[in-house]
């Protein structure tokens, strides 16, 4: 009789078993699955990923910690839960956003298109290192192509040096180092900038801008290879200006500067008061019609200009374009000459060749020693 009522109770009992095992695993699976829903942040592009034919960001990624996501065989980017505190806080509200910011500096992506440059490159990534800025909030982002010379080379190096070190937010590489090292309507002109060269420049800033707002940057900071930050505070102190458009005067050795004191007609114009802010015989911030070579456009204003040509009257150069859409937009642009930020080299006739600027860079390095008192060295990168 026992046997009978085993042989009758188990298999209900074992059915029992079974189906509540089966219930209980479906219940966790949903909640595991909710639980992913809410911990998800919002998705934003890497600094660096693979770059569609139109120059837009194809593949996106959620934040997870500290994570490193190896994006080819030279180029990763380091994703830090400190570089997205911006990220986080613009997705619950406004409120906690601004409590936020005064605990942490602003997030700057730094824009570099180099070509050309390999002669004043040690200087100016040494530089660059050196700034006094918190280097988890900084991004770059470093496009290259057409080079004649070794800047290819120093820039790989560079990179792969700075991306093992894991100091800075993230670091995208482009670097282009294969025939033709010239575009098609250069002839035999190395420095010459085209209306291809221009237009390539444009759709790069362009692309620069739009990845910067992806990643959710505070500042976009448009440096050229040539600009020689010599003054470790200068992106602090452009910051705390709060200024709209910026850029820090830089000296040359002669009256050429990164800015102009007129515009006549889209082109340059020389002011009454040009000589006084080179000279700094008036210090401070100042309005312009048009600043280069070390841009820095705050992101956190709705109304930000660009560099795409708004009608065909506005000549296709990368600078006037940008300084003709802040003034229809009427945002200022500003040079600042408060500090002695450091010094650039004025720019090539276009049948020069690539020793004049070498020369131009040994000179300059001779009147900074002398009028500024500072000697800028370099680190090797062989």
């Amino acid at each position: 009789m026992k046997s009978a009522f085993m042989s009758r109770f188990l298999p209900s009992v074992v059915h029992f078993v079974i189906f509540y095992i089966l219930v209980c695993t479906i219940v966790t699976s949903a909640a595991n699955s909710r639980s992913r829903k809410l911990n998800r942040t919002k998705r934003i592009p890497v600094i660096g990923q693979p770059q569609s034919p139109r120059g837009e960001t194809e593949e996106l990624f959620e934040t997870v910690g500290n994570t490193t996501l190896v994006l080819d065989e030279t180029v990763s980017s380091r994703v830090r839960e400190g570089g997205h505190v911006y990220q986080k806080a613009r997705e619950i509200n406004d409120e906690k956003f601004e409590s936020l910011e005064t605990k942490v500096e602003p997030t700057v992506f730094i824009a570099l298109l180099v070509r050309n440059k390999a002669h004043t490159l040690p200087y100016f990534l040494t530089l660059l290192e050196g700034l006094d800025y918190p280097k988890e909030r900084i991004a770059l982002w470093i496009r290259s192509d057409h080079n004649e010379d070794r800047t290819g080379e120093i820039l790989t190096k560079w990179s792969r040096k700075i991306d093992n070190m894991g100091k800075y937010h993230s670091i995208s590489s482009q670097i282009v180092d294969s025939p033709p090292f010239r575009q098609s309507d250069q002839g035999n002109f190395p420095v010459k900038w085209t209306e291809k060269r221009y237009r390539h420049v444009i759709r790069l800033k362009e692309e620069a801008f739009k990845i910067a707002k992806r990643l959710w940057a505070d500042y976009i900071w448009f440096l050229d290879a040539d600009a020689f930050i010599l003054n470790n505070q200068t992106l602090k102190s452009l910051i705390s200006k709060k200024k709209h458009i910026v850029a820090p005067m830089l000296i040359s050795g002669g009256l050429y500067s990164n800015f102009w004191g007129d515009m006549d007609k889209f082109y340059y114009k020389r002011s009454d008061s040009y000589k006084d802010i080179v000279n700094r015989k008036k210090i401070g911030c100042f309005e312009v019609p048009l600043v280069h070579t070390a841009l820095l456009v705050n992101l956190r204003y709705t109304n930000i200009p660009s560099f795409v040509r708004m009608n065909n009257s506005v000549p296709e150069d990368d600078i006037i374009i940008f300084a003709i859409n802040a003034k229809e937009r009427n945002i200022p642009m500003e040079v600042c000459n408060d500090l002695e930020y450091g010094a650039t080299l004025a720019p090539l006739q276009d049948d020069s060749d690539l020793m004049r600027d070498y020369e131009q860079l040994v000179n300059l390095r001779a009147e900074v020693a002398g009028n500024l008192k500072m000697v800028f060295g370099y680190i090797s990168y062989e």
